[in-house]
Protein backbone atom coordinates (compact mmCIF):
# COMPACT_ATOMS: atom_id res chain seq x y z
CA UNK A 1 0.00 0.00 0.00
CA UNK A 2 1.35 3.33 -1.08
CA UNK A 3 2.84 5.12 2.52
CA UNK A 4 1.04 8.40 1.55
CA UNK A 5 -2.34 7.00 1.79
CA UNK A 6 -1.59 6.45 5.38
CA UNK A 7 -0.12 9.23 6.18
CA UNK A 8 -2.96 11.16 8.54
CA UNK A 9 -4.91 14.08 6.64
CA UNK A 10 -4.64 18.16 8.29
CA UNK A 11 -5.91 20.91 6.57
CA UNK A 12 -4.95 23.94 8.65
CA UNK A 13 -6.34 27.59 7.72
CA UNK A 14 -4.84 30.58 9.59
CA UNK A 15 -6.94 33.82 9.34
CA UNK A 16 -4.49 37.28 9.63
CA UNK A 17 -6.01 40.80 9.49
CA UNK A 18 -2.41 42.89 9.89
CA UNK A 19 -0.71 41.49 6.70
CA UNK A 20 2.65 43.40 7.86
CA UNK A 21 2.93 41.50 11.40
CA UNK A 22 0.96 38.46 10.94
CA UNK A 23 2.40 36.84 7.90
CA UNK A 24 5.82 36.39 9.69
CA UNK A 25 3.96 34.85 12.50
CA UNK A 26 2.17 32.63 10.11
CA UNK A 27 5.66 31.63 7.87
CA UNK A 28 7.45 30.97 11.24
CA UNK A 29 4.10 28.46 12.05
CA UNK A 30 3.79 27.11 8.86
CA UNK A 31 7.35 26.33 8.53
CA UNK A 32 7.29 24.56 11.67
CA UNK A 33 4.53 22.56 11.04
CA UNK A 34 5.78 21.54 7.74
CA UNK A 35 9.44 20.45 8.88
CA UNK A 36 7.84 18.28 11.42
CA UNK A 37 4.78 16.61 9.78
CA UNK A 38 6.51 13.47 9.35
CA UNK A 39 3.04 11.45 10.18
CA UNK A 40 0.77 13.95 8.41
CA UNK A 41 -0.23 15.29 4.94
CA UNK A 42 -0.62 19.32 5.41
CA UNK A 43 -2.51 21.51 3.54
CA UNK A 44 -2.50 25.26 4.87
CA UNK A 45 -4.56 27.89 3.63
CA UNK A 46 -5.00 31.75 4.37
CA UNK A 47 -8.10 33.44 4.96
CA UNK A 48 -7.59 37.22 4.62
CA UNK A 49 -9.37 40.78 4.52
CA UNK A 50 -7.97 42.19 1.06
CA UNK A 51 -8.49 45.92 1.41
CA UNK A 52 -5.49 45.05 4.04
CA UNK A 53 -3.41 43.37 1.78
CA UNK A 54 0.11 45.13 1.68
CA UNK A 55 0.61 45.23 -1.51
CA UNK A 56 4.83 45.02 -1.45
CA UNK A 57 4.24 41.47 0.36
CA UNK A 58 1.15 39.91 -2.29
CA UNK A 59 4.48 37.59 -3.43
CA UNK A 60 4.44 36.21 0.47
CA UNK A 61 1.11 35.35 0.49
CA UNK A 62 0.67 34.07 -2.82
CA UNK A 63 2.78 30.83 -1.62
CA UNK A 64 -0.38 29.61 0.30
CA UNK A 65 -3.90 28.65 -0.92
CA UNK A 66 -5.53 32.10 -0.08
CA UNK A 67 -8.99 33.52 0.24
CA UNK A 68 -10.34 37.24 0.66
CA UNK A 69 -13.44 37.22 3.24
CA UNK A 70 -13.94 40.77 3.00
CA UNK A 71 -16.67 41.24 0.08
CA UNK A 72 -18.34 38.12 1.03
CA UNK A 73 -22.01 37.90 1.52
CA UNK A 74 -22.47 35.13 4.56
CA UNK A 75 -23.87 32.38 2.09
CA UNK A 76 -20.48 32.74 -0.24
CA UNK A 77 -17.97 33.33 2.82
CA UNK A 78 -19.48 29.58 4.24
CA UNK A 79 -18.90 28.54 0.78
CA UNK A 80 -15.81 29.92 0.22
CA UNK A 81 -14.60 28.11 3.70
CA UNK A 82 -16.07 24.91 3.15
CA UNK A 83 -14.75 23.86 -0.14
CA UNK A 84 -11.15 24.08 1.55
CA UNK A 85 -12.76 21.35 4.44
CA UNK A 86 -10.26 22.75 7.12
CA UNK A 87 -10.31 20.84 10.67
CA UNK A 88 -8.70 23.94 12.37
CA UNK A 89 -8.39 27.92 11.74
CA UNK A 90 -5.52 29.32 13.83
CA UNK A 91 -6.26 32.79 14.48
CA UNK A 92 -3.46 35.55 15.91
CA UNK A 93 -5.61 37.65 17.14
CA UNK A 94 -8.27 36.60 18.67
CA UNK A 95 -9.98 39.95 20.36
CA UNK A 96 -10.38 41.24 16.89
CA UNK A 97 -14.28 41.93 15.94
CA UNK A 98 -13.74 39.95 13.06
CA UNK A 99 -11.99 36.98 14.25
CA UNK A 100 -14.46 36.86 17.29
CA UNK A 101 -17.39 36.51 14.12
CA UNK A 102 -15.01 33.13 12.50
CA UNK A 103 -14.50 32.34 16.15
CA UNK A 104 -18.00 31.74 16.47
CA UNK A 105 -18.65 30.58 12.73
CA UNK A 106 -15.66 28.21 12.91
CA UNK A 107 -17.12 26.70 16.17
CA UNK A 108 -20.85 26.38 14.72
CA UNK A 109 -19.38 24.34 11.78
CA UNK A 110 -17.06 22.09 13.85
CA UNK A 111 -13.56 23.33 12.81
CA UNK A 112 -10.92 23.12 16.00
CA UNK A 113 -10.00 26.83 16.50
CA UNK A 114 -6.57 27.73 18.05
CA UNK A 115 -5.02 30.71 18.94
CA UNK A 116 -1.14 31.05 18.08
CA UNK A 117 0.31 33.43 20.88
CA UNK A 118 2.60 35.60 19.56
CA UNK A 119 4.60 38.76 21.69
CA UNK A 120 4.38 38.68 25.18
CA UNK A 121 2.23 37.71 27.31
CA UNK A 122 1.73 41.20 29.66
CA UNK A 123 -0.47 42.13 32.52
CA UNK A 124 -0.40 46.06 31.60
CA UNK A 125 -2.67 47.29 34.92
CA UNK A 126 0.25 45.90 36.95
CA UNK A 127 2.25 48.41 35.21
CA UNK A 128 0.83 51.56 36.62
CA UNK A 129 3.71 53.70 34.80
CA UNK A 130 1.75 52.69 31.58
CA UNK A 131 -1.53 53.72 32.29
CA UNK A 132 -1.38 56.94 30.39
CA UNK A 133 -0.07 56.00 27.42
CA UNK A 134 -2.89 53.20 27.47
CA UNK A 135 -5.09 56.35 27.67
CA UNK A 136 -3.23 58.22 25.25
CA UNK A 137 -4.20 55.51 22.76
CA UNK A 138 -7.54 55.04 23.84
CA UNK A 139 -8.07 58.28 22.49
CA UNK A 140 -6.48 57.17 19.11
CA UNK A 141 -8.25 54.33 18.88
CA UNK A 142 -11.88 56.47 19.29
CA UNK A 143 -10.84 59.05 16.50
CA UNK A 144 -9.85 56.25 14.23
CA UNK A 145 -13.11 54.20 14.49
CA UNK A 146 -13.29 55.24 11.00
CA UNK A 147 -10.87 53.17 9.81
CA UNK A 148 -12.67 50.17 11.63
CA UNK A 149 -16.34 50.81 9.40
CA UNK A 150 -15.63 48.60 7.38
CA UNK A 151 -14.91 45.55 10.01
CA UNK A 152 -18.41 47.01 11.65
CA UNK A 153 -19.82 45.85 8.71
CA UNK A 154 -18.70 42.93 7.80
CA UNK A 155 -19.50 41.76 11.15
CA UNK A 156 -23.55 43.17 10.99
CA UNK A 157 -24.18 42.02 7.60
CA UNK A 158 -22.81 38.34 8.59
CA UNK A 159 -23.85 37.76 12.23
CA UNK A 160 -27.27 37.46 11.50
CA UNK A 161 -26.79 34.40 9.40
CA UNK A 162 -25.30 32.47 12.47
CA UNK A 163 -27.45 29.64 14.37
CA UNK A 164 -25.93 31.33 17.77
CA UNK A 165 -25.42 34.87 17.22
CA UNK A 166 -27.10 35.39 20.81
CA UNK A 167 -23.10 34.00 22.20
CA UNK A 168 -21.39 36.31 19.84
CA UNK A 169 -23.83 39.63 20.67
CA UNK A 170 -22.90 38.62 24.47
CA UNK A 171 -19.32 38.52 23.71
CA UNK A 172 -19.19 41.88 21.80
CA UNK A 173 -20.92 43.42 25.02
CA UNK A 174 -18.89 41.94 27.13
CA UNK A 175 -15.65 43.64 25.38
CA UNK A 176 -17.55 46.91 24.89
CA UNK A 177 -17.30 46.73 28.97
CA UNK A 178 -14.12 45.93 28.94
CA UNK A 179 -13.38 48.65 26.47
CA UNK A 180 -15.68 51.26 28.60
CA UNK A 181 -13.84 50.30 31.94
CA UNK A 182 -10.47 50.03 31.07
CA UNK A 183 -9.76 52.00 27.81
CA UNK A 184 -7.32 50.25 25.89
CA UNK A 185 -6.60 47.47 28.03
CA UNK A 186 -9.25 45.92 27.05
CA UNK A 187 -7.87 45.73 23.49
CA UNK A 188 -4.77 44.74 24.53
CA UNK A 189 -5.91 41.10 25.32
CA UNK A 190 -5.03 39.20 22.02
CA UNK A 191 -5.92 36.36 23.29
CA UNK A 192 -9.42 36.62 23.61
CA UNK A 193 -11.86 37.02 26.22
CA UNK A 194 -12.81 34.21 28.64
CA UNK A 195 -16.46 33.95 27.16
CA UNK A 196 -15.26 33.97 23.28
CA UNK A 197 -11.96 32.44 23.15
CA UNK A 198 -10.53 29.43 20.49
CA UNK A 199 -10.85 26.15 21.79
CA UNK A 200 -7.21 25.20 21.91
CA UNK A 201 -4.11 27.53 21.95
CA UNK A 202 -0.16 27.21 20.95
CA UNK A 203 1.76 29.02 23.62
CA UNK A 204 5.65 29.67 24.05
CA UNK A 205 6.39 28.56 27.53
CA UNK A 206 4.96 26.34 30.92
CA UNK A 207 4.74 30.47 32.11
CA UNK A 208 2.37 31.51 28.89
CA UNK A 209 0.15 28.46 29.59
CA UNK A 210 -0.24 28.66 33.58
CA UNK A 211 -1.38 32.66 32.32
CA UNK A 212 -4.00 31.34 29.81
CA UNK A 213 -5.19 28.92 32.42
CA UNK A 214 -5.51 31.85 34.87
CA UNK A 215 -7.35 34.17 32.76
CA UNK A 216 -8.75 32.79 30.13
CA UNK A 217 -10.25 29.49 31.07
CA UNK A 218 -8.23 26.89 29.38
CA UNK A 219 -7.51 23.42 30.47
CA UNK A 220 -4.21 22.08 30.19
CA UNK A 221 -5.30 19.36 27.82
CA UNK A 222 -6.35 22.57 25.47
CA UNK A 223 -2.77 24.25 25.74
CA UNK A 224 0.69 22.72 23.83
CA UNK A 225 3.85 24.49 24.54
CA UNK A 226 5.45 24.43 21.56
CA UNK A 227 8.45 27.17 22.61
CA UNK A 228 9.68 30.15 20.78
CA UNK A 229 10.12 30.05 17.33
CA UNK A 230 13.77 31.01 16.65
CA UNK A 231 14.16 30.20 12.73
CA UNK A 232 17.55 29.79 11.62
CA UNK A 233 18.24 31.11 7.99
CA UNK A 234 20.82 29.90 5.48
CA UNK A 235 21.22 33.66 3.55
CA UNK A 236 24.06 35.79 4.14
CA UNK A 237 23.13 39.04 3.19
CA UNK A 238 25.26 41.11 5.86
CA UNK A 239 28.90 41.45 5.11
CA UNK A 240 29.50 43.16 8.35
CA UNK A 241 30.74 42.27 11.83
CA UNK A 242 31.18 43.23 15.25
CA UNK A 243 28.57 45.84 14.96
CA UNK A 244 25.92 46.96 17.32
CA UNK A 245 22.05 45.72 16.42
CA UNK A 246 19.12 48.23 17.53
CA UNK A 247 15.62 46.20 17.48
CA UNK A 248 12.78 48.59 16.38
CA UNK A 249 9.17 47.89 18.29
CA UNK A 250 7.31 49.86 16.63
CA UNK A 251 6.15 51.27 19.93
CA UNK A 252 5.07 55.23 18.33
CA UNK A 253 2.91 52.80 15.80
CA UNK A 254 1.69 51.58 18.22
CA UNK A 255 0.45 53.89 20.68
CA UNK A 256 2.05 52.08 23.65
CA UNK A 257 4.49 55.53 23.82
CA UNK A 258 2.95 58.96 23.81
CA UNK A 259 6.13 60.78 21.03
CA UNK A 260 5.05 62.30 17.61
CA UNK A 261 6.55 61.67 14.47
CA UNK A 262 9.26 64.13 14.92
CA UNK A 263 10.12 63.14 18.33
CA UNK A 264 10.48 59.48 17.44
CA UNK A 265 12.41 60.97 14.40
CA UNK A 266 14.58 63.07 16.71
CA UNK A 267 15.43 60.56 19.19
CA UNK A 268 16.82 58.15 15.84
CA UNK A 269 18.79 60.95 14.82
CA UNK A 270 20.35 61.10 18.10
CA UNK A 271 20.94 57.22 18.48
CA UNK A 272 23.01 56.77 14.83
CA UNK A 273 24.84 60.41 15.54
CA UNK A 274 26.43 58.62 18.67
CA UNK A 275 27.39 56.01 17.12
CA UNK A 276 28.79 57.90 13.71
CA UNK A 277 30.64 59.88 16.38
CA UNK A 278 32.81 57.02 17.71
CA UNK A 279 32.93 55.88 14.13
CA UNK A 280 31.34 52.44 15.57
CA UNK A 281 28.98 50.34 13.07
CA UNK A 282 24.86 50.42 13.86
CA UNK A 283 22.35 48.21 12.42
CA UNK A 284 18.89 49.33 12.91
CA UNK A 285 16.26 46.60 11.87
CA UNK A 286 12.80 48.48 11.67
CA UNK A 287 9.28 46.58 13.02
CA UNK A 288 7.35 44.91 10.29
CA UNK A 289 4.86 47.64 10.75
CA UNK A 290 7.07 50.38 9.93
CA UNK A 291 8.91 51.25 6.15
CA UNK A 292 12.26 52.05 4.99
CA UNK A 293 11.02 55.38 4.01
CA UNK A 294 10.29 56.76 6.91
CA UNK A 295 13.36 56.12 8.27
CA UNK A 296 14.59 58.47 4.88
CA UNK A 297 14.57 62.04 7.36
CA UNK A 298 17.08 60.15 9.34
CA UNK A 299 20.36 61.69 7.96
CA UNK A 300 23.57 59.31 8.21
CA UNK A 301 26.73 57.85 6.76
CA UNK A 302 26.47 54.27 5.30
CA UNK A 303 29.78 53.59 6.34
CA UNK A 304 28.82 53.07 9.67
CA UNK A 305 24.52 52.95 9.52
CA UNK A 306 22.25 50.18 8.10
CA UNK A 307 18.22 50.61 8.29
CA UNK A 308 17.25 47.04 7.19
CA UNK A 309 13.77 45.70 7.84
CA UNK A 310 13.66 41.91 6.04
CA UNK A 311 16.70 40.54 6.72
CA UNK A 312 17.33 37.45 8.77
CA UNK A 313 16.86 38.12 12.34
CA UNK A 314 19.27 35.37 13.50
CA UNK A 315 22.17 36.31 11.06
CA UNK A 316 21.74 39.82 12.23
CA UNK A 317 22.42 39.08 15.93
CA UNK A 318 24.86 36.29 15.40
CA UNK A 319 27.06 39.04 13.20
CA UNK A 320 26.52 41.61 16.12
CA UNK A 321 28.64 42.32 19.07
CA UNK A 322 25.66 43.74 21.20
CA UNK A 323 21.90 44.03 20.49
CA UNK A 324 20.31 46.89 22.22
CA UNK A 325 16.23 47.27 22.29
CA UNK A 326 13.35 47.69 24.88
CA UNK A 327 11.00 44.63 25.73
CA UNK A 328 10.76 43.37 22.49
CA UNK A 329 10.23 38.88 22.04
CA UNK A 330 13.15 40.02 19.32
CA UNK A 331 15.51 39.90 22.36
CA UNK A 332 15.16 36.19 22.54
CA UNK A 333 17.28 35.65 19.67
CA UNK A 334 20.21 37.56 21.52
CA UNK A 335 19.19 35.41 24.66
CA UNK A 336 19.30 32.18 22.47
CA UNK A 337 23.19 33.56 21.00
CA UNK A 338 24.22 34.33 24.45
CA UNK A 339 24.96 37.89 23.02
CA UNK A 340 24.82 41.27 25.58
CA UNK A 341 22.04 42.81 25.97
CA UNK A 342 21.26 46.75 26.72
CA UNK A 343 17.86 47.59 27.34
CA UNK A 344 17.37 51.31 26.03
CA UNK A 345 15.32 52.96 29.01
CA UNK A 346 12.51 55.69 27.26
CA UNK A 347 11.06 58.19 29.83
CA UNK A 348 7.81 57.84 29.52
CA UNK A 349 7.24 53.46 29.99
CA UNK A 350 9.87 52.72 32.33
CA UNK A 351 10.64 50.40 33.27
CA UNK A 352 8.91 48.33 30.51
CA UNK A 353 6.12 46.69 31.51
CA UNK A 354 8.18 43.11 30.56
CA UNK A 355 11.95 43.94 32.37
CA UNK A 356 14.64 41.58 31.17
CA UNK A 357 16.68 42.69 33.68
CA UNK A 358 14.67 40.98 36.54
CA UNK A 359 16.31 37.66 35.29
CA UNK A 360 19.48 39.04 35.75
CA UNK A 361 19.52 39.71 31.26
CA UNK A 362 20.82 42.64 30.07
CA UNK A 363 21.73 46.15 31.46
CA UNK A 364 19.60 48.95 31.28
CA UNK A 365 21.13 52.08 30.29
CA UNK A 366 20.18 55.99 28.88
CA UNK A 367 20.77 57.11 25.59
CA UNK A 368 23.91 59.26 27.50
CA UNK A 369 24.91 55.62 29.06
CA UNK A 370 25.12 54.16 25.60
CA UNK A 371 27.52 57.18 24.22
CA UNK A 372 29.82 56.45 27.40
CA UNK A 373 29.83 52.81 26.28
CA UNK A 374 30.49 53.46 22.77
CA UNK A 375 33.51 56.10 23.64
CA UNK A 376 35.07 53.02 25.41
CA UNK A 377 34.42 50.56 22.84
CA UNK A 378 32.26 48.69 25.20
CA UNK A 379 34.81 47.91 27.24
CA UNK A 380 33.87 44.13 29.30
CA UNK A 381 30.63 43.99 27.27
CA UNK A 382 31.14 40.43 27.58
CA UNK A 383 30.83 40.47 30.76
CA UNK A 384 27.00 41.30 30.83
CA UNK A 385 26.32 37.75 29.40
CA UNK A 386 25.70 35.86 32.56
CA UNK A 387 25.75 32.45 30.96
CA UNK A 388 23.32 31.02 33.97
CA UNK A 389 21.06 33.39 33.49
CA UNK A 390 20.75 33.20 29.65
CA UNK A 391 20.03 29.65 29.84
CA UNK A 392 17.82 29.26 32.67
CA UNK A 393 15.62 31.61 30.98
CA UNK A 394 16.06 29.83 27.16
CA UNK A 395 14.71 27.07 29.20
CA UNK A 396 11.60 28.69 30.73
CA UNK A 397 10.92 30.56 27.86
CA UNK A 398 12.83 29.68 24.59
CA UNK A 399 11.94 25.70 24.70
CA UNK A 400 13.51 24.58 21.30
CA UNK A 401 10.97 22.78 19.38
CA UNK A 402 11.18 18.64 19.92
CA UNK A 403 9.48 15.94 18.69
CA UNK A 404 7.58 15.71 21.67
CA UNK A 405 5.99 18.97 21.45
CA UNK A 406 5.50 19.29 17.65
CA UNK A 407 3.38 15.75 18.14
CA UNK A 408 1.40 17.18 21.11
CA UNK A 409 0.03 20.05 18.58
CA UNK A 410 -0.65 17.74 16.14
CA UNK A 411 -3.05 15.91 18.97
CA UNK A 412 -4.27 19.19 19.82
CA UNK A 413 -5.17 19.56 16.22
CA UNK A 414 -7.02 16.04 15.45
CA UNK A 415 -8.70 15.77 19.38
CA UNK A 416 -12.42 16.94 19.95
Amino acid sequence: MDLVSNMKKLKIGFFIRKIDNDMQNIKDLSNLIKESAFEYEIELFVFHISKLLNYNILDEIKKYKQFSLVDLSYKNLDYTIKQTQINNMIFINSQHVVDMLLIQYCNENNIRTVHFQHGLKINWESNKNVLFNQKHKSLMVLKGMAKYFRFLYFVIYNMWSLKCKKNLICAYNEKIKLLLNKGFMALSQQYGIASHRCKRALVYSEYDKEQYILNYGYSSEEICVMGYPIIQSTKNEIEWQNYSLYLSSALRIASVIPVSKLEELDFYQQLVDEFQKYKRRLIIKIHPLETLKYFDAVHYDKEYVKIVKDTALDELVKKCNVVIGDYTTALYYAIYFYKPILILRCKSLDPYPFDYTSFGIGKRVWLDELSILLQNNYKNIDSYILKNNYKEFCDKYILPKDIVSVLTAFNLFESN
